[in-house]
């Protein structure tokens, strides 16, 4: 088993698949990429992490799990409980997150290489006919409903919600 990071709200929890786990707060916390690793401190407390050794989430390159953890980061700490929900790139009307009547709200990130175009509810999503979120940019909808959401002609990254419950 190896490493699984995973996105606390105002932390990061990062276990290592045997007994030890560590909870870095996002506020303090430094982030570092050489090589296929990744370094996180904060104070005294420091972790080098091989991509490799990574179960979760998925990554190909160290500098894509540098991306990740960066990501969780920016995601901000409106509650301290949250879901995180990671979708590839799709040039077709695709569901992002389901409709949750528990939701207070989503905050979505654009990391695909071409803007895209989200919806609301269950519909089938047309380019530039909803709001549009540009390359690395997210924006945050208060919303129980479904999210769905197309690319224009992307040919690599992800899109991340992160519902606040």
């Amino acid at each position: 088993m190896g490493y699984t990071i995973t996105n606390l709200g105002t932390d990061i929890k990062v276990t290592d698949g045997v007994d030890n786990s560590w909870l870095f707060p996002k506020d303090g916390t430094m982030v570092y990429h050489y090589g296929d690793k990744v370094r996180l401190t904060h104070g005294t407390v420091k972790i080098d992490i091989d991509y490799t050794a990574v179960d979760a989430p998925s990554v190909a390159s160290g500098s894509d799990l540098f991306n990740e953890i960066e990501d969780f980061k920016q995601a901000g700490d409106a509650s301290t409980s949250s879901i995180q929900t990671e979708v590839a790139y799709n040039n077709a009307s695709t569901q992002l997150v389901a409709e949750n009547l528990d939701r207070k709200g989503i905050q979505i990130f654009n990391k695909t290489d071409a803007y895209i175009t989200i919806e609301l509810g269950n519909v089938t999503v047309v380019l530039n006919e909803g709001q549009e979120i540009a390359v690395d940019k997210g924006t945050f909808i208060e919303t129980t409903e479904e999210v769905k959401f197309i690319c224009n002609t992307a040919t690599s990254g992800k899109v991340i919600a992160i519902e606040y419950l």
